[in-house]
């Protein structure tokens, strides 16, 4: 992207240090995450691979300033996101991060063009430059001649390339997708994959991958296996993550 196009540029470096992460419920406390510590650093590209229930969205969610945790801190650039105000978060939500979701999370009523404008209207970008913007942005996930069709006029595949392009939308530093390639082919799988490790390696983004798809850690700069809460080495295999 370049400046007529996008915001300045930013980098993303994201820390975890001991972080905790339980939730009350009418059977008790259920612990999610048993101290976890995670550093990823500007332009890398990271799984994060393991069985549903082991707590991979919740980590996502913390780094995401979705929810706290229970204990330990969640730093971006050198800053603990858990001192932030709640106009502080929903900043940084809306400037610094971007989500890639499982379900697309596109609007049905809007076009593709309109999803990929809508956070910028929230971030009060000027209506030519957010046109231009989301135009490029589009192109850049080869898009574009998709940006009048609505979703339900979009497979699988295109709807989460427009996704990726709503995550950038507001050029977050930091990018966030959770089962990215749950409910498409291989095909559109490998195509999504491409896109979210280009975002690292030729736009500089931040980028961690929650999947179960075996298919994501030969592409990616690290793989981490997570179980029962903590990152854990050579515990079992790609294969039965997925299965």
């Amino acid at each position: 992207m370049n400046s007529s196009d996008s915001p300045p540029p930013s980098q993303a470096h994201v820390k975890l240090e001991g972080v905790f992460k339980s939730y009350e419920t009418r059977a008790g406390e259920i612990p999610v995450l048993l101290g976890v510590d995670l550093e990823v650093h500007p332009g890398e590209a990271v799984a994060i691979m393991g069985r549903s229930g082991c707590g991979k969205t919740t980590l996502l969610n913390l780094l995401g300033g979705i929810d706290h945790p229970s204990t330990g801190r969640v730093f971006y650039n050198g800053s603990d996101i858990g001192e932030l105000s709640e106009r502080e978060l929903e900043d940084y939500r809306l400037m610094k991060v971007g989500f890639v979701f499982q379900l697309f999370n596109l609007i049905p009523s809007l076009t593709a063009l309109e999803n990929v404008t809508l956070p910028m209207i929230l971030a009060e970008v000027e209506p030519q430059e957010r046109h231009q913007r989301a135009m490029h942005l589009l192109e850049l996930v080869e898009m574009a001649d998709k940006a009048h069709k609505f979703p339900d006029e979009l497979s699988g595949g295109e709807q989460q390339r427009i996704a990726i392009s709503v995550a950038l939308a507001n050029n977050a530093p930091l990018i966030l997708a959770d089962e990215p390639t749950g409910n498409l082919d291989s095909k559109s799988s490998e195509i999504v994959t491409k896109w979210l490790c280009s975002l690292a390696r030729d736009h500089g983004k931040t980028v961690l991958i929650v999947s179960h798809d075996p298919h994501i850690p030969p592409r990616v700069d690290r793989s981490l296996v997570m179980e029962d809460g903590k990152f854990e080495a050579g515990t079992f295999s790609l294969e039965e993550v997925s299965s």
